[in-house]
Parts: C-alpha cells; sequence; structure tokens
C-alpha cells in the first residue's frame, strides 16, 4: 500500500472515530425490578411532590388479587435505587382501570387528575400523601387521557378518546375537550371519528406557542399510525402523520422537556422506545430507537440524580420497573 493510501485509510478511520464520540451517547439500565410492588404497573408520572426542584416518580398500579387500586410516590436514593415515600388511598373499583395526569385546573398550582370508571378525583400532591380537592363523577368513558391548556387561557383542559362507533374490527374513538367550569367537566369539543387510538398525549412539541396534540392509532397490537394535530377554529387540524417501522401497538407516550428541546416519547409492546422531535410539522428522530424485553405500558423522563439529564422511566406488563440513565 502507497503512503498516501495508508494516509487516506487513517483518516477515514479517525473520521468514524470522532463520528462515534460525537454521536449520542446510549442509554444504560441503572433499576430494573420485574416484579415491583404491586401485580400490575399502569402508570408512570414525575412530580415534585415536595416543591425541592428534585423530581419523584408516581407509580399508579393494581392488584387485582386483593381488590386494591393505589398510586406510589417514589424518591430514589444515590444509584437510583427507588424507596416508598407514600401509598395512596385505596381507588378499587370493580373492573375499573385508572388513569393519571397533572395539570392546573383553576384550583391553586398544580394538581394531579385521577380517573376511575365512576370518579374523576382533584388533587394536590404532598410530601405525605394525596390532598384531595375534589371528587365529581366521570361522564368521560375514556380509552386514554392527557392534559394541556388548548385555549391559552393558563388553565388546563382534559382531552379523552372515547368509543365513537363500533366496527366487526375494531373502535373508532373520538377525542373529546372537557373544560373544568363550575366545579365540574363540560365537555367544549368532541372530533369525527379518528380510528382505534391507543395512547394520547399533548403539549407544544416544536415550541412554536401552539399545543399539538399526539395521538395513535392502529389495529389489535399491530403497528398503528402517529397523527400530530393542532386545534384550530373549534376544530382538528392533522398537521402530520408517520408509523415507526415494525413497532408493534403504541400504549406509553408523552412529550417531555429535555437540555435539546421538547421531544416526543413513546413505548410499544415490542419494547422499543423512541424519542422523536418535530420542525416545520416535520417529524424527525431525535435519538437511536432503543430497545427493552418487555411491553411498555408507560414512559416517564425526570432528572433523577440532578445531573441535567433526564433519566427514561418504563412500566412493562405486567409489573416491570425500569430506569434507563444517560
Amino acid at each position: 500500500m502507497k503512503f498516501n493510501d495508508r494516509r487516506w485509510l487513517v483518516c477515514v478511520v479517525l473520521l468514524i472515530v470522532i463520528q462515534i464520540a460525537a454521536s449520542p451517547a446510549s442509554y444504560k439500565t441503572v433499576f430494573n425490578e420485574t416484579k415491583f410492588q404491586l401485580e400490575s404497573i399502569l402508570q408512570v408520572l414525575a412530580v415534585d411532590a415536595d416543591t425541592d426542584q428534585q423530581k419523584e416518580i408516581l407509580v399508579t398500579g393494581k392488584n387485582y388479587v386483593d381488590r386494591e387500586l393505589f398510586i406510589y410516590c417514589l424518591d430514589f436514593k444515590p444509584g437510583f435505587t427507588p424507596v416508598v415515600k407514600w401509598r395512596s388511598d385505596n381507588l378499587f373499583e370493580e373492573r375499573s382501570i385508572i388513569w393519571t395526569a397533572l395539570g392546573n385546573f383553576g384550583q391553586g398550582g398544580q394538581q394531579l387528575l385521577v380517573l376511575t370508571t365512576k370518579w374523576i378525583y382533584l388533587y394536590r400532591v404532598t410530601p405525605e400523601n394525596l390532598q384531595l380537592i375534589q371528587q365529581i363523577g366521570n361522564e368521560t368513558e375514556p380509552l386514554a387521557v392527557a392534559v394541556a391548556d388548548m385555549d391559552g387561557d393558563g388553565f388546563s383542559e382534559l382531552l379523552t378518546a372515547k368509543v365513537g362507533a363500533v366496527t366487526a374490527k375494531a373502535y373508532n374513538c373520538v377525542l373529546e375537550i372537557w373544560k373544568f367550569q363550575d366545579n365540574k367537566f363540560n365537555k367544549v369539543h368532541q372530533s369525527d371519528l379518528l380510528g382505534n387510538i391507543r395512547s394520547l398525549t399533548a403539549g407544544d412539541l416544536d415550541n412554536d406557542g401552539i399545543t399539538e396534540i399526539v395521538a395513535e392509532e392502529g389495529l389489535r397490537l399491530d403497528t398503528g399510525n402517529i397523527h400530530v394535530y393542532n386545534f384550530k377554529e373549534d376544530r382538528l387540524v392533522e398537521k402530520t402523520q408517520f408509523k415507526l417501522a415494525n413497532n408493534g401497538a403504541v400504549y406509553a407516550m408523552k412529550i417531555r422537556e429535555f437540555p435539546d428541546g421538547k421531544r416526543l416519547l413513546t413505548g410499544s409492546t415490542k419494547g422499543k422506545i423512541n424519542q422523536l422531535g418535530l420542525s416545520d410539522g416535520q417529524v424527525f428522530t431525535g435519538l437511536p430507537e432503543l430497545s427493552l424485553k418487555s411491553s411498555i405500558v408507560d414512559i416517564e423522563a425526570a432528572d433523577l440524580n440532578d445531573d441535567g439529564k433526564p433519566e427514561l422511566i418504563t412500566a412493562s406488563y405486567p409489573s416491570k420497573l425500569t430506569i434507563l440513565s444517560p
């Protein structure tokens, strides 16, 4: 080999090394408990319960045998070991699922919204436990839940996916928007049929001052379509849609802030985790796809060790809690 050829080869190798070094660091598993506390974990949600600028994690789950439906507040020791800070009262109902979301519904600061089949609870999250603000009947019949300020008045609306029509193959859902007024939730909008919605989230994903609503829909456990909507002039306007190749059904989806901007987090039944961005109406891949050997039912991002880099927290069926650190 000539000298010039050898120098060219060295340059190529150096270029590859530089590209690898410059690529985003992969996540490593720092906690992985396959039988965590409850028989079934349903949701994970980050909250600053004691207002110390350090996030705790609310884990919602169900014990079918013992007829228990609880929310756990987890604090974290060095090394990401979770410690149960408190456990809520038993919210069990027959054949009931449970949904949780954080928002400002005009009750003074941030509240935790908890929906069961029969009830909607508004709580204030304290260092000691949940403090009940209001309990009202639930008329929303949701299959998926999200919370966002849709009209720019500084207060949150409740977004729900609900069965609108049933065919031989699938449910067809409508998206409903509910506003908290006069001590109850009033429906202010209902969309056209949007398909079999399996997950729902909302937030200003591209930082243009307009809230995006993101819904995933599909059949059975097959890979589905993810739709990004704006709500304009009292109707949903589709901004874009896309499909994550061979990803399975996406039941876990949240929009969260990272040091480099907003990301759409998705977790699928095939254990795939994607972190996506949105710019000029186009979806782009923020980081390489991660893969867990479990069916993900919820996902969250929070900086648990105060290093400025959010960890990813996943709940997987039936009772697996995993923490991934960058």
